[in-house]
Order: C-alpha cells, then sequence, then structure tokens
C-alpha cells in the first residue's frame, strides 16, 4: 500500500435531526378511541366483576368475623355463667355442711347432756345402796378393828409363858 492518508468523514445523520417519532395525525385520534374502547371493555368485563368479588369476599369475611365474635361473646357468656353457678354450688354446699354441723354439734350435745342426766340418776339411784353398804362395811370394820386391837393389847400386855414363846 502506498503512502495515502485515509480520510474521516462522519456520518451525516449526526447533523441532520431525524424525523419525530410520532407524528400528530387523524392516526391518533384512532388511537385514543382504541384506547377508551379498550378500557372501557376491561372495566366492565375485568375490573368490575373482580371488584364485586372483592367486595363479596370481604363482606362474607366481615359476616364472618362478626359471627366468630358473636359466638365468642356467646361462649364467654356461657362461661361467666357456669362458673358463677360453680359458685353458688359451692357456697350452698357450705352452708349445708354448716348447717349440718350445727345440726350435729347440738345433737350431741343433747345426747351428751341426756347421757349425764342418765348417770347423774344412776348415781343417785345407786347413792342409797352405796351408803347402805358403806355404813355396813364401817360397822363391820370397827368391829373387827376393836377385836384386832384387843388381841394385840392382850398379847402385849399378858406374862410370857414359861413354856416358849408364842
Amino acid at each position: 500500500m502506498g503512502g495515502g492518508v485515509m480520510l474521516f468523514v462522519p456520518d451525516s445523520s449526526l447533523f441532520f435531526p431525524m424525523a419525530a417519532l410520532i407524528d400528530l395525525d387523524a392516526s391518533v385520534l384512532i388511537q385514543w378511541g382504541i384506547f377508551l374502547f379498550t378500557t372501557i371493555c376491561l372495566n366492565y368485563l375485568v375490573f368490575r366483576p373482580m371488584l364485586r368479588v372483592e367486595e363479596l369476599r370481604e363482606s362474607r369475611t366481615a359476616g364472618a368475623r362478626q359471627e366468630a365474635a358473636d359466638k365468642t361473646e356467646e361462649a364467654e357468656n356461657r362461661i361467666a355463667e357456669y362458673e358463677e353457678n360453680i359458685r353458688k354450688a359451692r357456697r350452698s354446699g357450705a352452708d349445708s355442711y354448716q348447717t349440718i354441723r350445727e345440726d350435729a354439734t347440738g345433737k350431741g350435745s343433747e345426747i351428751e347432756k341426756a347421757a349425764r342426766a342418765r348417770a347423774n340418776q344412776a348415781i343417785a339411784d345407786a347413792m342409797p345402796g352405796l351408803q347402805e353398804s358403806y355404813e355396813s362395811s364401817r360397822t363391820t370394820l370397827k368391829g373387827t378393828a376393836q377385836q384386832m386391837s384387843d388381841s394385840i393389847l392382850e398379847k402385849i400386855l399378858s406374862p410370857p409363858s414359861a413354856g416358849g414363846k408364842s
């Protein structure tokens, strides 16, 4: 190759602006019409049914939540009523226990009084016989004691016998 010089020539498209991307002509109106038609069709065919389904789901969910809240409240009321009945039954049982205990204590006291009265009566009934037995035993004992004392005195006061010991 020869010793030639190469020339650089820039692309002419860089210096000259290109044509506009969107031309404003009658086709814009047609595009707007297509856009509006598509929007209206989507609104009736997709968006509104989807919103109805969403509202229905929300109403059913809210209804189910309300029903659950009502049933929870009813269950809590039943539990409170049950607990109140249990408290009443316990109070009633304690009162009955106390009444039965008081009755038993009263009956025990009555039985004790009756037993004391019978014992006192038995003592009173046995007293004359015991007194008589006491007096008779005392008289017998006095006589026996007198005889023993006389015998002891006689042995102490009598002279010893010549033949041996007594």
